[in-house]
């Protein structure tokens, strides 16, 4: 996993992680501050196991597979830059979860594995991510 050094004599505040002064650290994710230095990126952390775009019109979906390969934990970012969806888990019989903006979840791979988009205007754009969690 990657290794920072905070290289300021303050206490920073990266949002994810704090640093005392000079204290090395090494995390599981990476951060962006201007006063920690990454001191080594090996090994490289697994960040997305899965991603694409999301262009759609209204009634049209995509699906998102997560892990059916072995069973573990996914997080996944839906992120919808303009328009609004439903997402739904494995089927569209399932209740919807209607959103703009940003959604985001951890799910066991043991009970879900796809999720569904489906646009409910057109031209919604957006994005997904997949990281599986082990």
């Amino acid at each position: 996993m990657p290794i920072y050094t905070n290289t300021s004599a303050n206490t920073v505040n990266t949002g994810d992680a704090i640093f005392q002064p000079n204290e090395t650290r090494t995390l599981q994710f990476y951060v962006y501050h201007p006063s920690i230095t990454m001191t080594n990126a090996e090994p490289y952390p697994e960040v997305i196991s899965n991603s694409g775009s999301i262009s759609l019109a209204t009634g049209e979906t995509v699906e998102i597979i997560l892990n059916d390969e072995i069973r573990c934990m996914n997080d996944f970012i839906v992120q919808i830059l303009s328009g609004s969806v439903k997402l739904y888990y494995n089927t569209t019989d399932n209740k919807a979860i209607e959103f703009t903006g940003v959604y985001q979840d951890q799910v066991s791979s043991r009970f879900v594995q796809k999720i569904i988009v489906e646009a409910k205007e057109d031209s919604t754009v957006g994005s997904y991510f997949v990281k599986n969690l082990e």
